[in-house]
């Protein structure tokens, strides 16, 4: 029973609902035999009471009399039946402690009841009366509450079934909704206001999941649209290399050449493949973070002297200034500022400078990152961010640029030390700027 009502919310609430109803019927039917009881008692008590003013006291007159009333009496002394005007019932034992009593003879119905009776020592008179007519009502009554109870049982039921279906016509309105989503259909979002304020927060948590789900998808189709089309150009200049360097008897040192540009190429394949299976996890979470205390301007530093004979060959210098304490993950900072100071110094003209600053407050740290060179364009800006995108898209695979994930493995890094990466572009004066939050 229990399986079967877990299996069903509307057999659940139709069974709770009768029930309900079952128990309140009882209940109404048990008072209403109580009250109507009560009250026929009190009209037998008030009955015989009466029959006992008019008594003389002498017992014999006094019997003759409740004789002639058709009610039965017995005469007590010293809890003993001492007189009676009817020796065809027997006196109920019961009545000797109690007050009151009711029993049945011969299909005979009787009530009766104890009074004080002063010509006795210590004794008391006990008179019953025929109450047959009050045992007969309450069979009818009794058959008809029954009836009662099974109809409105029934009828409660129907009707809770078909509250029920009516009250539960909203769920198959949002089931509707539901079946519509699909992979190439995510747009759909189910309106609040055409359904009850119930499933508000339901439909209020669905709207938000199908908001994440058509963002996954769509970064997902991005990222294979965007890697599809990153690894075929490469692919293509490899296979159409390859394909001309066989159609023509060649020597040893172009065989040689050739091979050493394919090994270049399949090394920025292969680069492009980590960087994109690096940006992957860290969006998604699933780096290993090891987090210390660290001084910004001991991580920086080496990257600037790594960086140093690069700037040589355009006469580049570096200014650095500032220090500060922030808790991350070494490895995972490093590449950030990496990936920015490369940018920084492939894009920036010879003999200028590219500055470093570390600046601290009470709730942020940051660092910029400035150079004076190739001006970003205000149509550029809002993408800068966006895995594959280059401003430049005529030195795409020509081997002067990146597969344009530095930026967005570097705002990933940032994300995941609860930061954030700005970028500022004026004139030909360009500067990234690092924000930590103080925790």
């Amino acid at each position: 029973m229990k399986e079967l009502l877990n299996q069903s919310i509307a057999r659940k609430l139709v069974f709770m609902f009768v029930t309900a109803s079952f128990v309140v019927l009882v209940v109404f039917a048990l008072t209403i035999q109580n009250a109507i009881k009560s009250h026929f008692n009190e009209q037998d008590y008030s009955h015989l009471e009466t029959k006992l003013r008019p008594l003389t006291g002498t017992i014999e007159q006094d019997l003759d009399l409740f004789n002639s009333l058709d009610i039965s009496a017995w005469i007590l002394n010293n809890r003993q039946v001492v007189k009676t005007n009817n020796e065809t019932i027997d006196f109920p034992p019961e009545l000797i402690g109690d007050s009151s009593f009711e029993w049945s003879v011969d299909n005979k119905h009787y009530q009766a009841f104890k009074f004080d009776y002063p010509d006795t020592e210590g004794g008391a008179i006990v008179l019953a009366m025929d109450v047959t007519h009050h045992k007969l009502f309450f069979d009818k009554l009794n058959t008809i509450l029954l009836w009662t109870l099974v109809l409105t049982v029934i009828l409660s039921g129907a009707y809770a079934l078909i509250i029920v279906r009516n009250g539960l016509l909203p769920l198959k309105t949002l089931k509707g909704y539901i079946e519509r989503v699909n992979t190439s259909n995510l747009s759909i979002r189910i309106p609040s206001n055409s359904l009850p304020n119930e499933l508000s927060s339901l439909i209020i948590s669905q709207n938000e999941m199908l908001d994440r789900l058509q963002e996954g998808f769509l970064r997902l189709s991005e990222f294979s649209s965007d890697i599809a089309h990153e690894l075929r150009t490469p692919l293509n200049n490899i296979m159409t290399q390859t394909q001309v360097t066989l159609g023509l008897e060649r020597s040893i040192e172009e065989y040689q050449d050739i091979l050493v540009s394919n090994l270049e190429e399949l090394g920025r394949f292969n680069k492009t493949i980590s960087d994109t299976l690096y940006l992957a996890k860290s969006e998604n979470k699933l780096l290993h973070k090891i987090e210390e205390m660290l001084d910004l301007k001991e991580v920086i530093t080496p990257l600037l002297e790594y960086y140093e004979v690069l700037a040589e060959e355009k006469n580049v210098r570096f200014t650095f200034d500032g220090s500060s304490i922030l808790l991350g993950d070494k490895d995972m900072l490093q590449r950030a500022f990496g990936n920015v100071l490369s940018n920084a110094l492939r894009h920036c003209f010879h003999n200028t400078e590219i500055s470093v600053v570390i600046t601290e407050s009470e709730t942020t740290n940051t660092v910029t990152i400035s150079n004076i060179g190739e001006p970003i364009s205000t149509g550029s800006l809002p993408y800068i961010f966006k895995r594959f995108y280059r401003s430049d898209k005529s030195r795409v695979h020509n081997g002067s640029v990146g597969a344009g994930l530095g930026l967005p493995i570097a705002k990933a890094i940032m994300k995941a030390h609860n930061g954030d990466i700005l970028v500022n572009a004026k004139d030909e004066r360009s500067e990234f700027v690092f924000i930590f939050n103080n925790l």
